[in-house]
């Protein structure tokens, strides 16, 4: 399966000292926006790939890439504005990699309910309304069944077939995978890049 991975340069000058590109859990305990808002979404997809990738490892952030499109470094959003980047292209077997769909994804991020129609959205506010419950992050967890209806419906974000079948609904367009770690064999291209 090719890949791409967005990395400042420093985290790549380190991965290409260590031999490995792998999460360095300094840096997200450094984003305080990861770590105040996004830190429970994150933490759901280590579960998924606990889960669902064979052998990964407990607790273990991953590597973000794309598995489609490839990355235009033309187009902002990258990294933050002036940072030195790298796209790295990388090959490895599809087996290591759990690929979501990115748009499903901002459900877990946004801690929404990932519907796959107007009409299942609407039953489901409807259902949280009458309840009184307010579902967020800043009040996790909800009560039983809200908790567990809405875990699963995250669920769908790795299910690309279900997505494509709802595409006028949900995204589809933008593949991402996550993987545990790049070692140095796999990479076949680096390119270099500032930051729009």
């Amino acid at each position: 399966m090719r890949l791409w991975t967005i990395q400042t340069k420093e985290t790549w000058t380190h991965a290409e000292k260590s031999g490995v590109l792998e999460c360095n859990e300094l840096h997200i305990d450094a984003d305080k926006e990861i770590d105040n808002w996004f830190r429970p979404a994150y933490d759901w997809m280590v579960g998924q790939l606990e889960q669902r990738v064979k052998n990964y490892p407990r607790n273990k952030y991953p590597i973000w890439a794309w598995h489609h499109p490839k990355p235009d470094l033309r187009r902002s959003g990258h990294l933050p504005r002036g940072t030195s980047g790298v796209r790295v292209e990388f090959i490895v077997s599809s087996d290591r990699v759990l690929l979501s769909d990115f748009e499903a994804w901002h459900a877990v991020l946004n801690c929404w309910y990932l519907s796959l129609s107007e009409e299942e959205s609407e039953n489901w506010d409807n259902r949280c309304e009458s309840a009184g419950i307010k579902i967020g992050w800043e009040n996790w967890p909800p009560p039983s069944p809200f908790k567990e209806e809405i875990m699963r419906s995250w669920e769908r974000i790795s299910d690309l077939e279900l997505l494509k079948k709802h595409s006028e609904w949900m995204g589809g367009e933008a593949i991402q995978a996550c993987i545990e770690k790049v070692y140095m064999d796999e990479v076949v291209n680096v390119t270099y890049f500032k930051a729009r």
